[in-house]
Order: C-alpha cells, then structure tokens, then sequence
C-alpha cells in the first residue's frame, strides 16, 4: 500500500466530476496589481485558470473569470443510511488557491481555501452559487471566490448509485467553513490534497 493511501472498509466507490464555474474573484484593496491564477487540486492534479488582470491595485474590485474548473475524483458511500436519507461519503479534501503574477511572470500564493468535496454533494439538479473566502497564510481573508458548482455521478457509476442520483449539486458556502473548461489533469487518485 502506498503512503498517503487509506483502506475503504464498508465503503462503496463512486467517481464524480466536479465542474467548479469561476465567475469572479473579489480581492482586497491591499492586494498588488498583476495577473490572478485560480487553481483547483486534489493530490497531484491540478486544474486552473488562464491569468486575469487587476489593474488597479486598491480598488477592491471582482475580477471576472468566466472560466470551469473540472475535477474527476472518487468518494467512498459509506454505509447504514436509512431509507430515504442522501447518501453520505467519506471526507474527501481538495484545495482552491489563487496566485498572484507580477510583470516578470514569477507566480506566488496569495490565499486558499480547504474543500471537502464529499460534504458538498447532495441531491439536486443545478449548479449551485457558492461564495468562497479565500485565506493568507496567517488567516487573513484576502479574497472572495464567487463559485457556481455542481458535482455530476459518472456514467459508469450511475446504475450502482440508483435513479435519482446520477446527478448532485454542490451545498452552500457553510460547507466550505466559511464556459469551457480549462483543467490540468483529472484527479482520480486517493492521496492527500496538496497545499497550493
């Protein structure tokens, strides 16, 4: 068994793609002007945006993305739900960072966010509008990512999940603790996310 690799006694498999639609990223005043990168990862894979400008520094302004971040990853049902009861999966953690570019092109961290994708499924139909505080490394709030996520069970695993649940919609911004796409490579592997 590999390191970082956990066993998934009783639990059943299901891989879900999770289209996160960037539609702005609102940044603080003190923030420096440059180009923004959003970034989404899980484990080794990574998906991202192209680079987009704040111009004025100060400002306080959103910044339109426009962009779909697509991630394919697998969570784990576990077992002893109810009848009638959503089904439940076992924490899956993934990471939404924003980097700052200045005019030599050098990339840093400005602020992430940790997402635990297996609380936001639930039933539903349509992408859902979620509002992501994004932190510096000593917990400041340095931006708002304004989201609109939907998490869809694969063909593949439609028929094992029962009808009804061949698709799910991301919950709100709580479960956060606090357009085509433009995607590295899916993430299906069981490692830890990395810190971005």
């Amino acid at each position: 068994r590999r390191q970082g690799m956990r066993l998934h006694l009783g639990a059943t498999p299901h891989k879900f793609e999770f289209a996160v639609h960037v539609q702005a990223v609102d940044i603080s005043p003190e923030s420096p002007a440059g180009r923004y990168h959003l970034a989404l990862r899980r484990g080794a894979r990574l998906a991202q945006t192209g680079p987009h400008a704040l111009a004025q520094p100060g400002a306080g302004v959103g910044v339109a993305f426009g962009e779909t971040l697509s991630l394919v990853c697998t969570l784990y049902q576990l077992s002893g739900a109810k009848p009638g009861e959503p089904p439940r999966y076992e924490s899956k953690r993934a990471t939404l960072a924003l980097h700052w570019e200045d005019q030599a092109g050098a990339r840093q961290p400005a602020a992430k966010a940790a997402l635990d994708l297996a609380r936001l499924t639930g039933p539903g139909r349509g992408p859902v509008a979620i509002d992501v505080p994004l932190l510096a490394n000593r917990g400041a709030q340095v931006a708002l990512a304004r989201l609109a996520v939907r998490a869809v069970a694969l063909q593949e695993d439609s028929a094992a999940m029962g009808a009804g649940h061949s698709s799910v919609s991301l919950g709100g911004a709580s479960a956060l603790g606090a357009s085509p796409p433009r995607a590295g490579p899916h993430s299906d592997g069981e490692e830890s996310a990395d810190s971005l």
